[in-house]
């Protein structure tokens, strides 16, 4: 599989063969650094984390607050 990456500071193209650009990648033409199109699997699964731990913080904290009226 060979990627066609853009880089928006200097607009020039390059490929990269067997590479996903899931992290990002640096620019060979200017050192700039090409951002990844989607998110990568561990940060998705640190946000649904983050998620979850709010909901039940914030479900705590209303308990509490019932509690000390």
């Amino acid at each position: 599989m060979i990627m066609v990456l853009f880089c928006e500071k200097c607009g020039n193209e390059f490929e990269k063969k067997n590479y996903n650009n899931i992290y990002g990648t640096k620019c060979p033409y200017c050192g700039g650094v090409v951002k990844s199109v989607k998110k990568p699997k561990f940060i998705k699964d640190a946000d649904e984390k983050m998620l979850e731990l709010r909901i039940e913080f914030l479900e705590k904290l209303r308990k509490r607050l019932k509690e000390t009226k």
